[in-house]
């Protein structure tokens, strides 16, 4: 079960008598105020994110103009973020207090997606659908914690721009020129802020991992043949994707599809 409560004006509503019993999210779209989690106080601010555990003592001080979200989690929609992103753990998700400041263009991406769970939520409820956006909405909160550096002050102003390109392009073009143009860079100077920006990685492995991404999120979430999929995204054949797909994640599409499923059934 997910549930979901706005929070607006002074964020009064945010806490209903009892309290929460399950984990939780707080997104802070807009606004200020003071969060009081378990007695300790936290300043909110805009584009800010809790991960709270379950049977946290929520309560909101001194908050003014406050637009955002409360999403109340059942353990099977965590659980399932946890054994297909294992990394999530090094962060103790839901277990401690995990605060996390999102870059704007992070944040409006956060705020798409949740407005995508919203509308499944009413539509129909399916579990199997409802826990891949799910995935999808946890993964952009919490992605920048494991690829993004230090950047310097020009790459951070660039990343924004750099993302929006990415999520329009990364079907079509691999190319590091394609990009370099757009942002107004040389292809080495791009290859070096990206290098900063994901871990040592250059603009073609960045975008590679992302198509891979996209290519996990269609074997998990839809019956497309795996060689649709790789005309999809862009490969020139289904051997061609194979052959990327194993050098990422050490398995072959059809395993990665059939384990996940199993790991389902099994769940």
């Amino acid at each position: 079960m997910i549930l979901i409560y706005k929070i607006f004006g002074d964020g009064s509503q945010l806490s209903p008598e009892g309290g929460f019993s399950r984990k939780m999210i707080l997104i802070v779209k807009l606004g200020r105020g003071k969060l009081l989690l378990d007695g300790v106080a936290f300043e909110l601010s805009a584009s800010s994110v809790f991960l709270i555990r379950a049977g946290a003592e929520l309560r909101l001080r001194e908050s003014f103009d406050l637009m955002g979200y409360v999403l109340e989690l059942g353990d099977r929609y965590v659980d399932y973020f946890l054994l297909h992103y294992p990394l999530g753990r090094g962060l103790g998700l839901f277990d401690s207090l995990v605060f996390l400041e999102l870059p704007g263009v992070r944040m409006a991406l956060v705020v798409e997606r949740l407005r995508v769970l919203v509308f499944e939520l009413e539509r129909s409820g399916d579990f199997d659908h409802l826990k891949l956006v799910f995935f999808l909405l946890l993964l952009d909160i919490v992605e920048d914690r494991f690829v993004i550096a230090q950047p310097s002050e020009l790459g951070a102003d660039l990343l924004g721009e750099f993302k929006v390109l990415l999520e329009g392009y990364f079907r079509e073009s691999r190319s590091t020129s394609f990009y370099a143009r757009r942002l107004g860079l040389t292809d080495s100077r791009l290859n070096a802020f990206c290098r900063e920006w994901y871990a040592g990685k250059g603009l073609f492995a960045v975008v590679m991992e992302r198509l891979i991404s996209e290519a996990e999120y269609l074997l998990l979430g839809t019956d497309m043949p795996i060689k649709a999929i790789a005309y999809e995204l862009g490969f020139s054949s289904g051997e061609n994707f194979g052959m990327y797909f194993r050098r990422s994640r050490g398995i072959s599409p059809l395993v990665f599809r059939n384990m996940a499923r199993e790991s389902d059934v099994g769940g």
